[in-house]
């Protein structure tokens, strides 16, 4: 579905990064916590709900972290 990724580097300073998701609608999505690639977890129905919200968390090792909130739109 998509990629999550970084570009501001100074944030990211202490190497490798892990991703993860929360959210109200969280549980509809996976993400690979290592690549940050986002999929669906469920079939998604035209007729159901139009809009799903989350927000993917990038962390080093250092501690280091940005949140984004994710939209995404059920098209018909």
């Amino acid at each position: 579905m998509s990629t999550a990724n970084h570009s501001y580097p100074l944030c990211f300073r202490f190497g490798v990064l892990t991703y993860s998701i929360v959210g109200p609608d969280a549980e509809n999505f996976k993400i690979n916590p290592t690549t940050g690639d986002i999929t669906t977890a469920i079939e998604f129905n035209t007729e159901g709900k139009p809009t799903y919200y989350f927000n993917v968390t990038a962390k080093d090792l250092g501690g280091w972290q940005a949140v984004v909130q994710v939209q995404v739109r059920i098209l018909k």
